[in-house]
């Protein structure tokens, strides 16, 4: 790394998320001092503000007493986190209440936290660091007029904020005084960690709806003049952090003046407020008011209209305070301290209430797991049969937390290993099913379908398994008339009388596993199903296909499970003539129509899904002597002209059981097809230059098989 320049990896270290920064300072002494360095968390500062990419969202249990905040990544609602705040939760007799600790300002990643015993801390949740401010003096705290019985005490106002001008960071703690009925200021400065007393407020708060909103070097409240006795918010009133002077901020020119201001906030760099429009005509209602440019009076817009009739998940809707934009900029995030926050659509001005379920959606299954201790609230969501299924869609609609299970193909291994497919990151090993005794292929997966495996072996059975959940279900054996007449080969991996498949039945909602055994007596396939549901095996009709040759398990896709075989009693010799499928709905076989390309003899292979399609690889192998395969995928289920000719592959040094070759998926970004022929690892085939490469996953075995699977939490039993 000392050939690369300093430039270049600092400006590649900007770009990177804290988490992994404070790992990198154990690289190097270079890279520590480097990252340590108070320039390079400007510099860092600076680019996460320009480009946005390390936004969080901090979440505050209003519910629960609870020593823990919450963090996740903000445009994805994924990556939750728990932080433990900077004051304990006390248990005290009555008042076991978290509103002692609350966040009242955030500014570049620092937030400021303030006790109602313990003081103010500064606090940044992304390195866990805390600095506990000093107290405040006697002499400033003495005519305090304290209002202990509120969240939010009207006699204590705060504000938290940069000042650009001395580039330091700075605190401000008003306290109504007892004698004279004004609002005395204390500003704290980081720089020299201590408080001063500036000049009075020259307004008035009687009502304290909000934290001081910082924008543009300033911190905003709402409030009136000095002795109206109202006790209305008519104005909004700024203190600005480098001169430290007060000043009122231009208000928009509205056509009917009786309303009341409420929350100052700040909304995508802009200065923004709630003003109420209730009136003895119209129900509570307020309405947000956006500053487009700092300071110009006529910039400002009214964006959206609340009403508590119209929108009952804003409970507290006089508190309602912006909390920002989405990604999108197509709807805006509020919150009103009370309930749960809520998005605003603007198009639609419609909203919805955003869920804690809702970003517990989005994390892998193991985090879940942990978060289930959390709470009795939070560990009956998740443990809750209809999470697991809304977890399931929302993994499979955005094509995350998808794993690859790896399987040990040349030693004997009781340990089968886990990847995220995306990344190839995080590799895992935990126990089989079934112990591995002289011959680990007796042991095998033959089946994957919404996060369940399903794992066969020889003699002790099969099993249902989730990787994620680690949980396991044997499946009760077969009758033993069925087993008697099984025309078994004990000395092949893939018997070609045992023939498997596993998938989900969306008719009963019921997953199934299908057993195909040839008969000694009638040489015909006894087909065999069971169900989780009931626990229990039946015997349906007789398969109407033979399959000579067993290349794969059944795949999975559309409702049915798929093989390759011929119609019975075929005496050509070649195999694979067809494709045949089994509803798992209605319990029947049918053939799938098959794809004409050209008059050239073939004989089909591996069956699998790529895509959601339904893919084949057809033997087109001359009498050149050149073994190849071409895979063909149909686009359309069901059609017989949306069969697609998609790769092309040879037998070669890369590819070398090549009538064993299936394919597992597309790479994240379409460009190449993993494809897995069980004898050495899997490989990637590159779709525009169709050439090959393997697939290299540090810490695994040398040589695996490869099983697609989603991470759920869906049950075994």
């Amino acid at each position: 790394m000392s050939s690369v320049p300093t430039d270049l990896i600092t400006d590649i270290l900007c770009r990177l998320p804290v988490k992994t920064l404070l790992r990198f300072k154990c690289v190097s002494k270079p890279w520590g001092s480097l990252i340590d360095d108070s320039k390079f968390a400007k510099l860092h500062l600076h680019q996460s503000l320009k480009t946005n990419p390390n936004t969080k969202l901090i979440l505050d249990n209003c519910r629960e007493s609870d020593e823990m905040a919450y963090s996740v990544d903000f445009d994805s609602l994924s990556n939750l986190q728990q932080l433990r705040r900077p004051f304990p939760v006390e248990a005290r007799p009555f008042c076991c209440n978290k509103y002692h600790s609350r966040i009242f300002g955030s500014c570049h990643g620092l937030l400021a936290v303030y006790h109602r015993e313990s003081g103010i801390a500064l606090w940044n949740p992304t390195t866990r660091k805390c600095h506990y401010l000093p107290p405040l003096g006697d002499d400033l705290t003495k005519d305090y007029d304290y209002h202990p019985g509120y969240h939010y005490d009207q006699n204590t106002v705060l504000g938290f904020g940069y000042d650009v001008s001395n580039d330091d960071y700075k605190v401000v703690k008003m306290l109504r005084s007892k004698t004279e009925k004004c609002f005395q200021v204390m500003v704290y400065s980081l720089k020299a960690n201590s408080w001063k007393r500036i000049k009075d407020c020259p307004y008035d708060i009687y009502t304290n709806y909000n934290d001081g909103a910082y924008v543009n070097g300033a911190l905003h409240w709402t409030g009136d003049t000095v002795g109206d006795e109202n006790y209305y918010a008519k104005l909004i009133f700024a203190l600005h952090l480098g001169t430290e002077e007060f000043y009122e901020v231009p208000e928009a020119e509205i056509e009917f003046r009786d309303f009341d201001y409420k929350n100052a906030g700040e909304l995508g760099g802009c200065l923004c407020v709630f003003r109420d429009g209730s009136t003895g005509m119209v129900g509570d209602n307020v309405v947000l008011w956006v500053m487009k440019e700092y300071g110009v009076k006529e910039s400002w817009k009214q964006l959206i209209y609340l009403s508590r009739d119209d929108w009952e998940m804003m409970i507290n809707i006089f508190h309602t305070r912006v909390v920002g934009y989405s990604k999108s900029g197509g709807k805006i995030l509020l919150d009103d301290g009370d309930f749960k926050p809520a998005w605003f659509n603007l198009e639609s001005q419609t909203g919805e209430t955003f869920y804690v379920q809702d970003i517990l959606l989005r994390l892998p299954v193991k985090p879940l797991l942990r978060f289930k201790c959390l709470s009795k609230q939070w560990g009956s969501l998740i443990n809750d049969s209809n999470f697991a299924k809304l977890h399931l869609h929302q993994s499979l609609k955005s094509n995350t937390n998808v794993k690859l299970l790896l399987d040990n193909i040349t030693e004997n291994d009781e340990n089968t290993y886990s990847v995220d497919f995306n990344s190839f990151n995080n590799l895992m090993q935990f126990p089989r099913p079934f112990t591995t005794e002289w011959n680990k292929n007796q042991s095998r997966i033959f089946g994957s379908c919404n996060g369940l495996v399903a794992v066969y072996h020889r003699q002790a059975g099969i099993a249902l398994w989730n990787p994620s959940t680690r949980k396991c279900h044997y499946l009760p054996a077969l009758d033993d008339d069925i087993i008697m007449d099984h025309d078994v080969n004990p000395d092949y991996e893939y018997d070609n009388n045992t023939i498997l498949g596993f998938g989900h039945d969306d008719i009963s909602n019921d997953y199934k596993v299908v057993e195909m055994l040839r008969s000694r007596t009638s040489n015909r396939f006894k087909v065999m199903i069971y169900s989780m549901k009931s626990n229990s095996w039946k015997r349906i009709q007789d398969c109407p296909y033979d399959i000579p040759y067993n290349y794969n398990d059944g795949a999975y896709t559309n409702g049915s499970l798929h093989w390759v075989g011929d119609k019975i009693n075929d005496v050509s010799g070649g195999g694979g003539t067809l494709i045949f499928a089994l509803d798992l709905g209605t319990e029947e076989f049918w053939r799938i129509p098959t794809c004409e390309a050209d008059s050239m003899p073939f004989y089909y292979k591996n069956v699998g899904v790529l895509g959601g399609c339904l893919c084949v690889f057809r033997d087109c192998s001359d009498c050149s002597g050149m073994d190849h395969v071409v895979l063909w995928v149909m686009k359309e289920y069901g059609v017989k002209e949306s069969w697609n000719g998609l790769i092309y592959l040879i037998r070669d040094n890369w590819m070398t059981n090549i009538f064993h070759t299936r394919a597992l998926a597309y790479s994240r970004n379409g460009d190449k097809i993993l494809v897995d022929d069980g004898s050495s690892s899997p490989a990637w085939f590159v779709i525009e230059d169709e050439s090959g490469e393997r697939l290299c996953i540090p810490g695994a075995p040398q040589f695996f098989s490869a099983t697609i699977y989603v991470d759920s939490l869906v049950s075994v039993n």
